[in-house]
């Protein structure tokens, strides 16, 4: 890629397609999840900032992307979980972000946006915004927090489960980037 300082804009001549992710092309469900995953980054990085991580994930998303024939929902959770891990904003799992008690009883607790994370049962309270989690949402989420792309086409999930942690994910980027996403919402019309 060759590019020129300009007084206003850089100016691009020249650039290389290394790989043209033909899969994502040829398929609508995948281009609308490519689309999104572009949208979410364009939105978390910052101009001419370097982010190396961002980067890696970015690459790693649409490869994954191109690969996968099922569970695209997943992995799309799995994307916005790892995207949250690297803007610091990952959300805390094993134990009250309120109280800071392990988590060892995974019946009623509730997931709080503003305290990023799980709330037991005794600071359920503690915000008013925050939303019942169940024990298999938080089960598979902390999975996802830390799978691989190979362990997510694996993963087996209800419906149900599946739209409550699409909910939870998409919710807490919301929240976190402080704006709606369109991208987003155009992946909550096609899931329908």
């Amino acid at each position: 890629m060759f590019i020129h300082k300009g007084r206003n804009l850089d100016i691009v001549n020249q650039v290389e397609i290394i790989s043209p992710f033909l899969k994502i092309k040829a398929d609508l469900d995948k281009i609308t999840y490519g689309l999104a995953v572009l949208d979410l980054v364009d939105k978390v990085s910052q101009e001419s900032e370097k982010n190396p991580n961002l980067f890696v994930l970015l690459i790693s998303a649409l490869e994954a992307l191109e690969q996968l024939d099922k569970n695209i929902e997943l992995f799309y959770a799995a994307f916005q979980l790892k995207l949250m891990a690297v803007s610091g904003y990952l959300p805390r799992f094993s134990d009250c972000v309120n109280c800071r008690d392990k988590l060892d009883d995974l019946e009623n607790l509730k997931f709080s946006f503003e305290g990023g994370g799980i709330l037991c049962f005794n600071c359920g309270t503690a915000d008013s915004f925050a939303y019942n989690i169940s024990k298999d949402a938080l089960c598979v989420l902390v999975e996802l927090a830390r799978a691989s792309r190979d362990k997510i086409v694996k993963i087996q999930v209800s419906d149900e489960t599946l739209k409550e942690i699409s909910f939870l994910t998409g919710r807490y980027i919301n929240y976190h980037l402080g704006s709606r996403i369109k991208s987003m919402e155009y992946v909550e019309k096609i899931k329908g």
